[in-house]
């Protein structure tokens, strides 16, 4: 039913540009621009309808080559992905990748095939995405020198895939392959090594080989020891992971240990003291009131509440990073909630950091949250005026 109305809106929109075009070109980058700001700030369904009018325009009008209007397309095509028009987004994508000289991969390939197989896994056809996934890494593995880390990261994910399929094989076979390629390529102190064994650490755990999850935290703090400059934070987090593995085994000693070593590591890391911190059942920043009891600044006094907040934001960045998604989920939440506490809600400045946490939750593929929290920003721009 509401398809009736969508066309008469793209039809206002396309009689417009005619009214404009016939004043030259000019006017197409300006309807680019409008569908790339309403893209930007969640508003997909004008998005999709400004490009869709923006394509027909390039096309049909001005018979611009369809290279010129591949940045659209993909953008196009990622709206279409987010509003669930599966469908579309995945034409587009196709057509996308059919443009591209057979057997040669330019950098974005592999992002372009991991999209499409993400589009073939939302409907179920999960032998046809784990193919699409494999070629992503192909493709980086064609495109990308070896010292870019998209082409680890993106086993990483293709890895996550099989597991969640429970395929441990195809899964342990490509962490293992981004652990010595890691080492190979930036040595045992790099922090992305440390990344891969904390990966591991995390699959063996779930697998239940308790001993093989021990020997991977163990390097994974390790290659942090051997790192260069500050490195508390990253210790700290490593840590407070070993203590949840610890408690999680029963090993109530370990837990304890790993879990203030971890709190002190961060403590430090952040610039403030602490002061007689709780266990808070092995999770640092459980919540918002406990960090505030937690930690002092150099006179004593309570940290403020900012400073909590930035610490809250650096661990869920941490998670993140490690392709942990449950414990970034959980500290992102409760970073935008301290923020939202530690700033209030008309400041001008909690629109951009609550996108930014959007934009964390996109990294751990968690599209439909992310969705929230750009609409939540986007509303609290529009009460601002801004």
């Amino acid at each position: 039913m509401a398809q009736g109305p969508r066309n008469a809106a793209i039809f206002l929109v396309l009689l417009a540009a005619g009214v404009q075009a016939a004043a030259g070109e000019s006017f197409l980058p300006r309807l680019i621009g409008q569908f790339e700001t309403a893209s930007r700030e969640g508003r997909h369904l004008q998005a999709t309808m400004l490009g869709e009018s923006a394509l027909w325009l390039s096309s049909r009008v001005f018979k611009r080559p369809a290279s010129s209007d591949e940045a659209m397309t993909k953008i196009l095509a990622e709206s279409y992905a987010d509003q669930k028009h599966l469908a579309k987004a995945q034409h587009l994508y196709e057509k996308l990748l059919d443009a591209r000289p057979a057997g040669k991969s330019s950098a974005d390939t592999g992002d372009m095939l991991m999209r499409l197989g993400d589009l073939h896994a939302a409907q179920g056809r999960v032998d046809k995405a784990s193919t699409l996934y494999e070629q992503a890494v192909q493709a980086d593995e064609q495109a990308l020198p070896r010292e870019d880390t998209r082409l680890t990261d993106r086993m990483l994910q293709v890895g996550n895939f099989y597991a969640s399929l429970d395929k441990p094989e195809k899964a342990e076979r490509l962490y293992l392959d981004v652990l010595s390629r890691r080492r190979d390529v930036f040595g045992e102190q790099d922090a992305s090594v440390s990344d891969a064994g904390l990966v591991l650490a995390d699959f063996y755990d779930t697998r239940g080989d308790q001993k093989k999850a021990e020997q991977y935290y163990r390097l994974a703090l390790a290659s942090q020891e051997l790192a260069s400059g500050r490195k508390e934070r990253a210790t700290g987090i490593t840590s407070i992971l070993m203590a949840r593995f610890y408690d999680s085994h029963g090993d109530n000693n370990a837990a304890r240990q790993a879990y203030m070593r971890g709190a002190g590591a961060l403590a430090k890391s952040y610039g403030v003291s602490l002061r007689d911190l709780p266990l808070l059942d092995g999770e640092m920043g459980a919540d918002f009131e406990a960090m505030q009891k937690a930690f002092v600044d150099e006179t004593g006094a309570p940290a403020a509440p900012l400073a909590i907040a930035e610490a809250l934001r650096n661990e869920a960045e941490a998670y993140v990073r490690l392709k942990l998604p449950a414990p970034a989920r959980r500290a992102i939440e409760q970073s935008v909630s301290a923020h939202e506490r530690a700033l209030g809600k008309d400041h001008p400045g909690l629109p951009q950091i609550i996108a930014e946490h959007a934009d964390l939750l996109d990294q751990i593929g968690d599209k439909e949250s992310a969705e929230l929290l750009r609409r939540r920003a986007w509303e609290l721009r529009s009460a601002t005026g801004e």
